[in-house]
């Protein structure tokens, strides 16, 4: 007999929180919520924010990740204009896990990004935050930091692009204001393949260049 959706969701979550726990980041977000950034209303919560896809059907799947993009922008926004390590550490959690069990829906390069960052354990200072719209060739990860630019993208140099021998990087800074203008501002640097055939680019964002 075929697996109800939600016996797939709880499914899902042990899955997840196994994840946080054997990969540190669930003991990591407890010692920021102790020592660096208190939990607020505006925080995310890694266990009651988390959604499970609970199906296999890749339409639903792809509708499932455009709706937790949209309600996950107000914690995004939150996390930038309060540089709020905690809440960085919680996206990340539940980016890297979403977009590791939905890996289909995504381009070659980004897979194999997803792959490796669901097994790095929570010893980050580059924590992902959005993941690409699902189905396109053409896609963007992104990262947020608390780090100046220039060292986060040292980190992700060091962590993730030479490990995996991705294609070099062309850099281009922007300069930009969150909330669609009507937040704070910020820098976001772009990673372009400088091998035009790689269609993946790379985004991190923080408040210091």
């Amino acid at each position: 007999m075929a697996k109800g959706k939600l016996t797939k969701e709880i499914e899902e979550m042990k899955k997840f929180v196994e994840f946080v726990e054997r990969t540190g980041r669930l003991d990591n977000i407890e010692y920021i919520d102790a020592h660096l950034n208190k939990r607020t209303p505006d925080c995310i919560h890694i266990l009651k924010d988390f959604s499970a896809t609970g199906t296999e059907n890749h339409e639903k799947k792809a509708a499932h990740l455009k709706r937790l993009d949209k309600a996950y922008k107000h914690y995004r926004e939150h996390t930038l204009k309060s540089n709020c390590q905690r809440c960085q550490a919680s996206l990340d959690a539940i980016v890297t896990f979403t977009g590791y069990e939905n890996m289909s829906l995504f381009s070659p390069t980004i897979q194999t990004i997803l792959d490796r960052e669901f097994d790095i354990n929570h010893d980050r200072s580059v924590y992902l935050c959005k993941l690409p719209a699902p189905g396109l060739n053409y896609s963007e990860l992104t990262y947020i930091t608390s780090l100046p630019l220039t060292k986060a993208i040292q980190g992700f140099m060091d962590k993730i692009k030479n490990p995996l021998d991705l294609p070099d990087f062309e850099v281009h800074y922007r300069k930009k204001i969150s909330n669609n203008g009507a937040g704070i501002p910020y820098v976001q640097v772009y990673l372009y393949p400088k091998d035009h055939r790689h269609k993946t680019k790379i985004c991190i964002r923080s408040r210091v260049k």
